[in-house]
């Protein structure tokens, strides 16, 4: 049985979602290309700004691991 496409009903020019998604993959797959072309001495570039920014990220991702423990907490913790 053949999946029918994702389309809006009621508008008509919407976008076909699996076109979307293909679209998409290829974007992916032309960047991953991109990438294994890239000289290693690029490559560790761009592993260092990840690096970089993780750890810039690791504060905010601290506080709101406690935000969510605070709230499982408080949510079992109510009469």
């Amino acid at each position: 049985m053949a999946k029918k496409p994702t389309t809006s009903s009621h508008v008509p020019q919407a976008t076909n979602l699996e076109e979307v998604r293909a679209r998409l993959l290829e974007d992916k797959a032309e960047y991953r290309r991109h990438l294994a072309r890239l000289p290693i001495t690029e490559k560790f570039r761009i592993l260092e700004e990840m690096r970089d920014f993780t750890a810039a990220l690791q504060a905010t991702r601290d506080e709101n691991k406690a935000r969510l423990k605070e709230a499982w907490t408080s949510s079992y913790n109510t009469p």
